[in-house]
């Protein structure tokens, strides 16, 4: 059975792989010298990329945005240094792959329930 993590990681991997074979492209154009100017992502359909990023978002309640700033920002964790995002406590969050950006966004989904069910009990509290 597919899980939401499987889910996760194959898209990630799917979207990867789709990154470096442009950029495997891009380099070939441009050893050619052939003139011909290369667009970026112009073999993936953005509207795809973009359901899959919605996709994630909400299997993860990523309202922040943390998969796009992963893939984009991070280059799927390579660009990812020391101090690159602190936590709340002021300790680095790691996010140099899949796994770690994964464990990051349950520990965010975890603290939001946690905080949904603190609000339920003192709305409850509130109308006794």
């Amino acid at each position: 059975m597919e899980t939401r993590e499987s889910l996760f990681y194959e898209i990630l991997n799917y979207l990867q792989s789709m990154k470096e074979f442009e950029d495997g492209f891009e380099a070939l154009m441009d050893s050619t010298k052939i003139g011909i100017k290369f667009q970026r992502r112009s073999f993936i359909d953005q509207r795809l990329v973009d359901y899959l990023f919605r996709l994630l978002e909400k299997l993860f309640l990523d309202g922040e945005k943390w998969i796009r700033y992963w893939v984009y920002d991070l280059d799927f964790g390579n660009e990812w240094e020391p101090g690159t995002v602190i936590d709340s406590d002021g300790t680095d969050v790691v996010l140099q792959t899949p796994q770690q950006l994964h464990d990051f966004l349950q520990k965010k989904m975890i603290i939001r329930s946690k905080m949904s069910l603190a609000e339920a009990d003192l709305r409850i509290h509130n109308k006794e």
